[in-house]
């Protein structure tokens, strides 16, 4: 994991842990390339209709939090190349004592959602689901018959390469026609690891994979040769 995912990911679990006292905390999303006057003018409205906020407390710290928010957004000529994510709100453990905090992120990657929300807690779900996201891994599925490597991203798979073994089937009769397709058969699955094995080393080519998963085969009778470019793991199936 780069130490930029790893600080975003640090930085949602430090946001997790914040509670308001009643549905005072803040988070807005804005995505890339959306006006930052356009966003502000919202927040004005949004700060009109918290007047009508039964409890004064709740009233005090929300409008507190969208002012501090829309005084940040003056720092911004434009959002951020992947958008951004802000959030205010009075994060003070004591009651009747006031601790308002603002916080913003810039994730890795775009954000493709824009909303204003005011919560008990601050809305993380946007962002942990680009989280998830970041790490890229190596998939090997594979049987006595096919294969298949991919790349996994979150939720997304990409295949690059399907694999199918040209070895003969194996013949249960005698006579040296029986030996020789029993060779065939055993150079053939040979072959046909081997060809695993360069895709595997393929994929453990790539700077950003952070591991790969490599799907079993059943235990084969057939005597294969030692293929350092595929060693499947005992016990753990993802290694680094």
């Amino acid at each position: 994991m780069s130490k930029k995912n790893y600080e975003f990911k640090k930085r949602i679990e430090e946001l997790s842990k914040y509670r308001g006292r009643g549905t005072e905390l803040i988070s807005v999303y804005i995505t890339p390339g959306y006006p930052i006057s356009d966003v502000t003018g919202k927040l004005k409205d949004e700060y009109g209709q918290a007047s009508n906020i039964k409890s004064k407390s709740t009233q005090k710290n929300v409008q507190a939090a969208l002012e501090k928010i829309m005084h940040f957004l003056k720092s911004f000529k434009q959002t951020p190349k992947n958008g951004m994510a802000v959030f205010a709100g009075n994060v003070s453990e004591k009651e009747g004592k006031q601790d308002l905090q603002l916080f913003w992120v810039e994730p890795p990657q775009p954000l493709n959602v824009q909303f204003y929300r005011c919560e008990s807690q601050f809305v993380l779900e946007p962002l942990e689901e680009l989280a998830d996201k970041t790490d890229l891994y190596g998939l090997v599925v594979m049987d006595g018959k096919d294969a298949t490597l991919a790349f996994l991203k979150g939720t997304q798979t990409k295949v690059v390469k399907k694999l199918h073994s040209t070895a003969h089937q194996k013949v249960h009769k005698g006579g040296q026609s029986a030996a020789r397709f029993d060779r065939l058969h055993v150079e053939g699955v040979e072959l046909y690891y081997k060809r695993v094995g360069q895709g595997n080393g393929r994929l453990r080519g790539q700077k950003k994979l952070q591991g790969r998963n490599p799907g079993r085969t059943r235990p084969r009778q057939t005597r294969l040769p030692q293929n350092e470019a595929l060693q499947l793991p005992a016990e753990n199936p993802r290694s680094g």
